[in-house]
């Protein structure tokens, strides 16, 4: 007989890990989280123990973040290992105008930056603690290759002729599986023409958590403190200059990330290798139905100009995992539907918000940049407003 579960997660990567921890305890007792990924070997799990190394790449989390892992008991092995943002400078290339937003030495951090690998290892670790009958059944090395809904349940074969059956389907898949395409999703999509290049990088001196944000005429770059002297570049280019930047060589991005950011935190004596990704705009038109949520990247894809999405994925989970908690049947169309009703407001707010800087700085009139200049230096002496901008940092309420 096939097995039986109250909800199935597809998908083993950072939201897919997160979705199970933001699940009611009860639920998470009869919850399978299938992942297509091998399971992780002892060299491996030893390895998420060590300090990142510098090839490893890096999540931007806000303090609303920072406080959600917090509640899942999983801040304690991540604490020495991130970066803090404690002051966040914006500015444009080559014109005057920069806006400073800084936290007290008594007041929080805006967030913090951690590599992906401890943040994977943490929240899958995490659900490995504890009584083995309050953990969820991971599934590695498995693929879904159909899905049937009926009333009451839903129904996954895997591609190893396995067959199972869940109350709810939660897709956390990236939108790589192409599940969300079989089940009938459809997406409003924007492409930008542009593609972005991470690199970490290590410093003279420690980050002293400094974040920067340039705007450019090519695109907007971003450095952001690891722990230690290590930092983490994000450098947006038209798609038209790929073929250029994709030869470029450590000695290459070594000088253009110093041509940026400068020497605040001394010389650059390390860069790792660059990886890209194109930037689209991506939304799904419907995020929940009976029996069926969509969250992530899957959900929602956006420009990374503000650092924003993983966060945003967060506290759609973590409401999720709310709407869950009183409710008899997890699948209900009724309460999913609410809860994407009450995300989606966020959603909007953080879609326009990133869409609009890409915008507004992709002006490149010498007299709008001028006006984005004044802009900029009248923050610094307008507290009201700068407090709500810190407040949008933190991931916190207005």
């Amino acid at each position: 007989m096939a097995p039986t579960y109250d909800i199935a997660i597809l998908g083993g990567g950072l939201t897919g890990l997160a979705m199970a921890h933001a699940l009611p305890a009860h639920w998470r007792r009869n919850c399978v989280l299938i992942d297509s990924a091998e399971a992780p070997s002892d060299s491996a799990v030893s390895l998420a123990k060590q300090p990142p190394g510098l090839d490893d790449r890096g999540t931007a989390l806000n303090r609303r973040s920072l406080d959600i892992l917090e509640t899942w008991g999983l801040m304690k092995g991540l604490r020495d290992q991130v970066g803090e943002i404690r002051h966040i400078e914006v500015s444009q290339q080559g014109y005057w105008g920069t806006a400073d937003l800084e936290t007290g030495p008594k007041e929080p951090a805006f967030g913090a930056v951690v590599s992906n690998r401890q943040l994977g290892a943490a929240l899958y670790q995490g659900l490995q603690s504890g009584p083995a009958a309050d953990q969820p059944e991971i599934r590695h090395n498995s693929t879904v290759a159909d899905v049937r809904f009926t009333a009451d349940r839903v129904s996954l074969t895997l591609e190893d002729g396995d067959t199972l059956s869940a109350r709810l389907l939660i897709l956390a898949d990236g939108g790589r599986s192409g599940l969300g395409d079989r089940l009938g999703l459809t997406y409003r999509q924007h492409d930008y023409h542009q593609v972005a290049y991470t690199l970490n990088l290590e410093r003279e001196y420690p980050s002293d958590g400094r974040a920067y944000e340039r705007f450019s005429r090519e695109g907007p770059r971003a450095l952001l403190p690891l722990a230690g002297h290590r930092q983490t570049a994000v450098w947006v280019v038209p798609d038209s200059l790929t073929l250029h930047l994709d030869h470029w060589t450590k000695t290459d991005w070594q000088q253009a990330l110093t041509e940026c950011f400068g020497y605040a935190q001394g010389r650059i004596t390390a860069v790792s290798a660059a990886s890209s990704y194109p930037l689209q705009f991506r939304q799904v038109r419907e995020q929940a139905r009976a029996r069926l949520a969509v969250i992530g990247n899957g959900a929602l894809t956006l420009h990374p100009v503000a650092g924003q999405g993983f966060n945003l994925h967060l506290r759609s989970l973590h409401e999720l995992g709310e709407a869950l908690q009183a409710t008899p049947d997890p699948g209900n169309a009724q309460l999913l539907r609410q809860w994407a009703d009450r995300v989606a407001q966020d959603q909007r707010q953080i879609a326009q918000a990133c869409h609009g800087l890409v915008s507004l700085f992709g002006l490149q009139p010498s007299m709008v940049a001028h006006a984005r200049g004044l802009g900029l230096a009248a923050l610094n002496g307008l507290p009201g407003v700068r407090k709500i901008l810190t407040q949008r940092a933190m991931g916190m309420s207005t």
